[in-house]
């Protein structure tokens, strides 16, 4: 986590404590947008596995933030608004969400 509050602030410890025993759950969403751009790569995204790839990244952007990463956020918000607003993803824009992910995986481990 990035500097929220100085080491031994019962904050900081309360949060840390909350940022490793999420820190599965929010590997589980990046793998699910992972698994839904590799899906829209192939031309083989059910609308089903997109709309719950907006959903963890909705999530992610509305969680990382509060443990100090607000470029997760970004990162997140970005996949969220582009997987929410076509249903034709262009190779460019695809590029773009992995180079996002990656943002992401850096982040969770």
């Amino acid at each position: 986590m990035m500097g929220i509050a100085p080491p031994g602030d019962p904050l900081a410890d309360a949060l840390l404590a909350l940022w490793q025993k999420s820190l599965p759950l929010f590997r589980t969403r990046v793998t699910t947008i992972e698994a839904a751009t590799a899906a829209l790569e192939s031309g083989n995204c059910s609308s089903e596995l997109r709309q719950e790839a907006v959903d963890e990244a909705h999530r992610l952007a509305g969680t990382l933030g509060t443990f100090g990463y607000p470029h997760g956020t970004d990162a997140a918000r970005f996949i969220e608004q582009t997987l929410e607003k076509s249903d034709a993803v262009l190779p460019d824009t695809l590029a773009a969400i992995r180079g996002h992910i990656a943002t992401l995986r850096q982040i969770v481990g």
